[in-house]
């Protein structure tokens, strides 16, 4: 079985990008470490979350994943947009946590250290309002 290490070894930078499926998080993979090793290489993530204990899918920030580290290191890595990938009614309950992170967001993106934070990011949630951006996003700044 291929890796991400593996892909991004022998796949041409110039020439393919990746999206990240953050479910690999179960596998070990810790997806923030991703993104900045492999700055450029994640154009965007599927956005998961799973409990550990229940050993199933929850709500985004429910889970075991650090959402804010995770949504930084994508944004520093040059990730612009993130699908949410879970059943409908899983759906809803994520709309409150996603504007708090979008919120977290906003207020870092005042703090030198998280300065790639300021930019657009795009989401093809369809539960959460904003303006729309290219290609039919909403855009979560």
């Amino acid at each position: 079985m291929l890796n991400y290490d593996e892909l991004l070894k022998v796949f041409d930078s110039r020439l393919v990008k990746l999206q990240f499926q953050v479910a690999v998080t179960s596998l070990g993979y810790e997806a923030d470490k991703y993104f900045t090793k492999y700055l450029g290489r994640f154009v965007s993530f599927h956005l998961v979350e799973r409990s550990p204990a229940k050993k199933e899918q929850v709500p985004v920030g429910q889970g075991s994943i650090d959402m804010k580290r995770l949504v930084a290191a994508a944004k520093t890595g040059g990730s612009t947009d993130y699908f949410l990938e879970m059943p409908l009614d899983l759906r809803k309950p994520n709309v409150p946590y996603l504007k708090e992170l979008k919120a977290w967001k906003e207020k870092a993106s005042a703090s030198a250290a998280l300065k790639s934070l300021s930019r657009p990011f795009r989401t093809h949630d369809p539960t959460l309002r904003g303006s729309w951006g290219p290609e039919g996003s909403r855009l979560l700044s």
